[in-house]
């Protein structure tokens, strides 16, 4: 009786807070983050945490890396991938330099992997201070032509410098069946109706943790729990703390892919919501700001 209570009072307030947010939206028009011109660029890195990829990758990575391949920019895989992996990941990595240059393109396989892909991103970032900034993909991500360089714009304009996590408005591409359409339309409305409004009200946003340029020298100082499975709430929470924003860029699109079918779906959902429910903590915790609660 108390869960059928508890869930029946979620479902009433998530029913009117979508329909205050569309009201909102109606009212609000968010304005694009401010440019600064940036000549030279600063020294940037595309990233790309894997594991256990076993198609896909090439393309993927070939579609982001030739529309922005900037001077100063370098591509790297980290792989925290199994053994048997391997040497399709070395496959890869020739294939990209043989386009790319031997320069540009840089791989890392940790041997002993911890703390999923935050563990992964964190320990390579302290090892490589010399990026102001890093653009982070998931393995499905494509940023298209241009993507990278408004970022960084946006992160070198002087407004801008408590801006830690710069979010791009992502959406779904190769939606072949009518399950991922369906999620494709639900991800573009979420973040139109949602996503648009709550940055238009509060100048703040949650990072996805995927397709967003982070400013090294505030990333670096984050030092979340062990065991987290939806590291981008707590991210974002710490870095409120420490008196930094994540701002969505609702002006800068990128790609993502989507579950074909909902069993897919259910299981990456599943995963999702274990997160969320783990980030219960956050609403208490001290320096918060009142929006990002």
């Amino acid at each position: 009786m108390i869960l059928s209570s508890c869930g029946f009072s979620f479902l009433i307030f998530n029913v009117i807070y979508m329909l205050l947010t569309s009201v909102f939206y109606l009212i609000l028009r968010p304005k694009p983050l401010k440019e600064a011109y940036v000549q030279p660029v600063p020294k940037t890195a595309i990233v790309y945490p894997v594991k256990n990829e076993d198609f896909g990758m090439l393309e993927r990575i070939s579609y982001t890396f030739v529309n922005n391949a900037l001077p100063g920019t370098d591509l790297w895989v980290l792989s925290d991938s199994d053994r048997e992996f391997l040497k399709g990941e070395e496959e890869l990595i020739r294939a990209l330099r043989r386009r790319f240059g031997e320069g540009k393109i840089h791989y890392r396989h940790r041997e002993k992997p911890a703390e999923r892909k935050q563990g992964n991103v964190l320990s390579w970032l302290s090892q490589h201070l010399d990026y102001p900034y890093v653009f982070i993909c998931d393995a499905d991500s494509m940023a298209p032509r241009g993507t990278v360089l408004k970022l960084i714009r946006k992160a070198e304009h002087p407004e801008n410098v408590d801006i830690a996590v710069f979010q791009t408005f992502i959406q779904i591409t190769h939606a072949k069946t009518r399950f991922a359409k369906i999620q494709a339309l639900g991800t573009r409305l979420s973040q139109e109706l949602y996503f648009k409004t709550y940055q238009a009200l509060f100048g703040r946003q949650i990072s996805f943790g995927h397709l967003c340029l982070i400013r090294t020298s505030d990333f670096i100082k984050l030092r979340i729990p062990k065991g987290i499975l939806s590291h981008d709430i707590w991210d974002t929470a710490y870095l409120d703390a420490m008196g930094k924003r994540v701002a969505f860029c609702h002006d800068v699109t990128a790609w993502d892919e989507s579950p074909n079918n909902y069993l897919e779906a259910q299981a990456r959902d599943r995963r999702w919501a274990k997160g969320t429910l783990q980030a219960w903590p956050l609403v208490f915790k001290r320096g918060i700001s009142l929006p990002m609660r």
